[in-house]
């Protein structure tokens, strides 16, 4: 059912096929380790290559160190046992044509190892392994902590100290056949100095098995691979199945190239500007899920995903996001704090929300007042496993962490709930027991449907046409013109003038209906962040902002185009009309039942036929009103726009 995950989890080397309490490696299988923290590894083996003639007929496979005096004509295996040491030991293939592998090489320590420095590994040849001291044996430990990482310290003992291998980068003059990696002195805490360890024969039967769902399953959500990355990956497996059957020096190490290349790093999709998300947090280990829902108290907490309050989202900067639910709130960090204990909560008295993007709250950070904007700001990244995060990487496909800015700290915190449903609060991720409390940072954004994307209607040639309104700020697209309508005094009014209220880039203020002209052929009204919230006088135009609403009672129209567009009555047997839309009001007791549009222009809506003929003659000034007689301006008469001198 997680396919993809173990698919991904394998090429990040995380397999957990050849894991156990105790390693016991085969000395037939050749074995890649991977570093917790994907930095540089002394024994990383980048390609996977069918290697068959070692003289005793048995399927090794070819492999490269990464980056490093070796290429792609080499490969690992780990021999020995837990009592006199394990040795690892890199073959060379010193004839590609026929496979013959006559050299062996084994990792060591060099001679000038102290505790005072980190030291390099390096590689050294001999004609049998009586030869090799224990600075070539290894122990390989597990750790304590259940996620299969191992530590992989030397046998070379002073007093209780041992020297282990950790993943770095390092520069020395003077070492031949050196390979990335480092020695440090008896810390086995570091994550640079666990890890995964894993059999390429496992990897082979694994990608082979998954390898035609890779896309099938999770694709596009939250925290999943890119489908641009999948067919990258896609790309590079297609490489190594022809390479496999037919292997040459040159195409592997081309392949090796493009493997590290596509495997150094996985994007994984982030939350889209304009969609809406439901917010789950995943407990850990118990199976409890709790969905954020808004309440004019506070963010709440519930079980049920119908009760799962919405929030449209809108990128700020690169990981950094807003999120606005249909009550109009930004969501911000919300901690366990009371009013004891302010350090530990969130702008707005902790409620969860502010009522604006830039909100302004004053706080005070070590004994000095300072006021901050960024409340709704919040940080989305990918989960890892690491430090408080418990599991493994193949498990966390589709996790991601929220934090935000927290009253009486300068850091951003994350998001943390309870496993029985309660927030937290920390400065770094939680997924684990502490205590005897689960805790838990682990979030999946479910994507769900929002009327904040508009499919305008053709208005004429080059135009399109339709209303909107939503209960925040909203910010013009591209292309895309706002207009409103003033009130209206005259019951019986026939043709209404439209006026300019916004461009692109303005932003039209919450609780507002507007008109909207573009030529896109859709619309995704975003949530307002930085951007002017014009001004709209309150005029003809209604909304229906953040829920269906009923307008028969009233002497209500809507924009359609029955003959021609205009907003056309309401009868008393219509149905609600739909949420954030907008429609026209006319004062009570007037009989007209259609009212034509003008935005300044001869259009096709002044082609209108309608049941007040009496309308023929009529003098109306731009807003809409009519007059007695035309002075010196712009006027609309018999629905036609004239300039009077």
């Amino acid at each position: 059912m997680r396919k993809l995950y173990l698919l991904f989890a394998l090429l990040m080397g995380i397999s957990s096929a050849t894991r156990a309490a105790d390693f016991t490696p085969d000395p037939s299988k050749v074995y890649i380790f991977k570093n917790v923290n994907n930095s540089y590894i002394p024994m990383f083996c980048v390609t996977n290559l069918k290697y068959s003639n070692d003289g005793d007929g048995a399927q090794k496979y070819v492999l490269g160190a990464r980056v490093n005096k070796f290429d792609s004509r080499s490969f690992f295996v780990i021999e020995g046992n837990s009592t006199d040491g394990y040795t690892i030991r890199l073959k060379e293939v010193t004839d590609p044509e026929t496979h013959a592998a006559t050299t062996s090489r084994y990792t060591s320590l060099a001679s000038n190892a102290t505790v005072s420095k980190d030291h390099t590994i390096r590689t050294k040849v001999v004609s049998n392994t009586s030869e090799l001291t224990n600075r070539e044996k290894w122990n390989i430990t597990e750790t304590t902590d259940g996620s299969g990482k191992y530590i992989i310290s030397s046998k070379a003992l002073t007093g209780n100290h041992s020297w282990n291998i950790r993943g770095g980068e390092y520069t020395e003059d003077g070492i031949s056949d050196k390979v990335k990696g480092v020695g440090t002195w008896n810390d086995n805490t570091k994550t640079t100095n666990q890890w995964y360890i894993y059999s390429l024969d496992d990897l082979e039967n694994e990608i082979t098995n998954t390898y035609g769902t890779i896309a099938e399953e999770n694709d596009n959500k939250v925290g999943y691979p890119t489908a641009e990355y999948c067919q990258q990956l896609r790309a590079v497996h297609s490489n190594y199945t022809t390479l496999s059957s037919a292997w040459n020096v040159s195409a592997a190490n081309d392949f090796s190239s493009a493997y590290i290349s596509v495997t150094s790093s996985i994007p994984v999709n982030m939350p889209v500007s304009g969609k809406a998300y439901k917010i789950k947090n995943i407990a850990y280990d118990s199976p409890n899920t709790w969905y954020f829902k808004y309440a004019e108290s506070g963010i709440g907490l519930t079980q049920n995903a119908d009760e799962a309050t919405p929030f449209v989202c809108r990128e700020v900067s690169s990981g950094v996001y807003a999120f606005v639910c249909n009550d109009g709130k930004y969501l911000a960090w919300k901690g366990g704090g009371t009013a004891a204990d302010n350090k530990d909560k969130g702008g707005n008295d902790n409620k969860g929300y502010v009522d604006a993007f830039d909100y302004e709250e004053s706080t005070s950070i070590s004994s000095a007042s300072q006021t901050f904007t960024d409340w709704a700001q919040l940080t989305v990244q990918k989960m890892n496993p690491g430090g408080n995060v418990s599991g493994k990487y193949k498990d966390m496909w589709g996790y991601v962490t929220l934090k935000g800015r927290r009253v009486q700290t300068t850091d951003p915190n994350y998001f943390v709930l309870k496993a029985m449903g309660a927030f937290n609060h920390a400065n770094a991720p939680f997924f684990k027991t502490s205590k005897g409390t689960r805790y838990s940072s682990a979030f999946v954004l479910e994507e769900v449907s929002y009327a904040n994307v508009v499919t305008p209607k053709d208005f004429d040639e080059t135009r399109k046409i339709a209303t909107f309104s939503a209960p925040f700020p909203t910010v013009v697209p591209e292309n895309t013109t706002a207009y409103s309508v003033a009130a209206q005094t005259d019951a019986d009014v026939t043709s209404v003038s439209t006026y300019t209220v916004a461009e692109a880039g303005d932003a039209i203020p919450a609780n507002t209906g507007v008109i909207l002209l573009s030529t896109n052929n859709s619309l995704t009204m975003l949530p307002r962040t930085t951007e002017t919230v014009v001004t709209v006088e309150d005029g003809a135009l209604k909304n229906s902002a953040g829920a269906a609403k009923n307008i028969t009672t009233e002497n209500s129209y809507v924009l359609s185009n029955k003959s021609g567009w205009a907003f056309y009555k309401v009868g008393s047997g219509a149905t609600n009309l739909p949420m954030n839309k907008a429609y026209l009001v006319l004062p009570e007791g007037g009989s007209v039942t259609a009212i034509r549009l003008n935005f300044g222009e001869t259009t096709a809506v002044e082609n209108i036929v309608t049941d007040n003929a009496a309308a023929t003659g009529k003098i109306y000034d731009l807003t809409g009103r009519e007059v007695k007689a035309a002075t010196k301006g712009i006027y609309i008469i018999n629905g036609k726009k004239v300039i009077v001198k």
